[in-house]
């Protein structure tokens, strides 16, 4: 995210390389906390803490409104970029 009157006047090559090492290290931080989270969840497990499972399902099915409003807020730009870390959306 970034203030879009100075994103404006960045010149293009210097906005591909920010937006290359962002990808980059979103993707490497999500990783990071995925493995962090299941370690967490293995030695809490250990110690008697029961994680309930949830049914994603009855929740993506409610998504779709809440993605219009997200995708007219974000602008498609951003929206094609969150897409391609989480998968298509709406």
């Amino acid at each position: 995210m970034a203030h879009l009157p100075t994103w404006n006047t960045l010149p293009d090559d210097l906005k591909e390389v920010i937006q290359r090492n962002a990808a980059k290290y979103v993707r490497q931080q999500r990783e990071e906390q995925a493995n962090l989270n299941a370690s967490l969840c293995e030695e809490f497990s250990t110690r008697g803490l029961i994680f309930n499972e949830v049914e994603a399902g009855p929740f993506r099915a409610r998504l779709p409104e809440v993605d219009a409003k997200g995708k007219e807020k974000l602008g498609v730009e951003c929206w094609t970029l969150l897409e391609e870390n989480v998968g298509k959306l709406g």
